[in-house]
């Protein structure tokens, strides 16, 4: 499943918007999932709170190199560093992987 949108523009990545995030910033995102081999595969519009299901958030820049610094810091002091799965980085595309559903308990 791959949803192109932009995260600038309001809601439900309409093709309006995907155009203006790409004239004005310069930025395109895609959102994907995956699942694990040892889960059920969640249907299309109920991904979020499924356990197994990775989700792949994937921001482009063609005009902008993001320092992978800035990055870094900016996701650690908001916190969010230990929901990452993994994190890819090529100063251009950014790969941010996270488990669809979270830990209850925090």
């Amino acid at each position: 499943m791959v949803k192109d949108c932009c995260p600038r523009v309001a809601g439900d990545c309409d093709p309006d918007g995907r155009a203006r995030c790409r004239s004005r910033y310069d930025v395109r995102f895609q959102l994907r999932y995956s699942v694990r081999p040892w889960a059920s595969q969640p249907a299309p519009d109920a991904i979020s709170g499924t356990t197994g299901a990775l989700l792949h958030a994937e921001w482009f820049s063609s005009s902008r190199e993001v320092p992978a610094v800035k990055l870094w810091d900016r996701i650690s002091n908001r916190g969010d560093g230990d929901r990452l799965v993994h994190l890819l980085h090529d100063g251009w595309t950014i790969v941010a992987t996270f488990p669809a559903i979270d830990d209850p308990r925090r």
